[in-house]
């Protein structure tokens, strides 16, 4: 484990990385193997990191490492009365979401309007599960790439996204004081992302923590695709401007980022399909009909439709201000759906989270847990370090 964590950490955080198998010690590439999407992730995620420190968590010291520990996808720590935190990311996310997204853009049927769809075979299922011996992994599931270059470098962007979103609902943790509410509630400083029982009837409250880092998360999602898009718009208006010659016409790259971010819709479209797939392939575990509401976290399909109607209701408020986007755009999850059921031989929900809405127990727990989340809500305007409004 790289000392820098060491020196300013307290024995609080020593423990509890040291629980979780450690951590890696270079972020760019931890495996010292030049592995080709270490450094640039890593590379991303600093940079995120450098916004986070300006924007959302000023003032704030915030370490990232990839963790060992298989059991969670990550975690969020505040230093007592510092202005030090820490996240901790599992290095399988990395493999295994990078794999999810580059096979699913294999899927010529997925998304069939991008790039040459027609070169496309599925290809079989990768792993879907979180692991931290990437050197075996990448023997037995060895890297596959879409044949169409543009479909791979949105599915290369897709991932980005993905860890975008990973990383905010981490920032969000810290940004908006919910380790301050944990150590009210339990005496931790640390916010783990594994679904753990709570014996009390505080669960409702510590899941509407969960409901406001995921949405939190998503609005800086959106404010970092919106800032790419700007500094994007000039140069497709160039390439567009010039001959048909210039060879950015056939730049793959440019022609995927036009596909992601040409307009309100295409992100609208690449947040819901990246949100729904990350959320759908950890659903793997069999939900006690009975006892799944008393956890930390809600259960996915609740996730999903939490950040269905954030995303939609920033959708909607755009087609009232005059932007094109159909209802098509907003509601694709199908297809999503479709495409990671074959892809990992699973059966398909052939309604989506649209179940959810049909389900009287969901729905009693989606409004417990906003009744929670209003609750809550006044404490966290008071303890968040930013100047936004919370995400709804």
């Amino acid at each position: 484990m790289s000392g820098d964590i060491l020196l300013d950490a307290t024995d609080e955080l020593r423990k509890e990385i040291k629980r979780r198998g450690g951590a890696y010690g270079d972020l760019k590439d931890p495996l010292g193997d030049g592995n080709f999407f270490f450094a640039p992730m890593g590379e991303h995620l600093l940079s995120c990191l450098e916004f986070a420190s300006k924007k959302i968590c000023p003032g704030h010291n915030i370490k990232l490492r990839w963790m060992k520990d298989n059991r969670l996808n990550a975690f969020a720590y505040t230093a007592p009365d510092t202005p030090d935190s820490f996240i901790g990311i599992n290095i399988g996310a990395l493999y295994t979401l990078h794999d999810l997204f580059m096979r699913m853009m294999c899927d010529g049927d997925f998304l069939p309007t991008i790039g040459n769809s027609a070169l496309e075979t599925v290809e079989s299922a990768g792993i879907r599960f979180l692991t931290t011996n990437l050197p075996s992994e990448l023997e037995k599931f060895p890297a596959v790439l879409p044949k169409c270059e543009i479909r791979a470098c949105y599915a290369s962007y897709a991932f980005s996204v993905c860890m975008d979103f990973l990383l905010f609902h981490e920032v969000t943790h810290i940004a908006n004081g919910h380790s301050r509410v944990i150590h009210e509630l339990s005496g931790d400083r640390h916010i783990s992302e594994n679904a753990t029982p709570i014996q009390s009837e505080k669960h409702f409250l510590r899941q509407s923590l969960e409901k406001d880092a995921d949405c939190g998360a998503i609005g800086w999602v959106f404010e970092r695709m919106e800032f790419a898009a700007a500094h994007l718009k000039p140069v497709l208006k160039r390439i567009k401007d010039s001959p048909v010659s210039n060879p950015k016409f056939k730049n793959p790259k440019l022609l995927a980022m036009k596909n992601a971010l040409e307009s309100p819709a295409e992100m609208v479209k690449l947040a819901s399909f990246v949100t729904y797939a990350f959320f759908r392939i950890f659903n793997w575990r069999d939900w006690d009909v009975f006892d799944r509401f008393k956890l930390s976290h809600p259960e996915p399909p609740i996730r999903q439709a939490i950040l269905f109607s954030n995303i939609a209701s920033r959708a909607l408020r755009a087609r009232e201000n005059g932007v094109a986007i159909s209802d098509d755009d907003i509601f694709q999850m199908q297809a999503v759906e479709e495409c990671v059921a074959r892809l990992l031989k699973l059966k398909v929900d052939p309604s989506g989270i649209v179940s959810v809405y049909k389900n009287s127990l969901y729905l009693e727990h989606l409004k417990k847990l906003d009744a929670a989340w209003s609750e809550i809500r006044p404490r966290l305007e008071a303890l968040k370090l930013h100047d936004r409004p919370l995400e709804v």
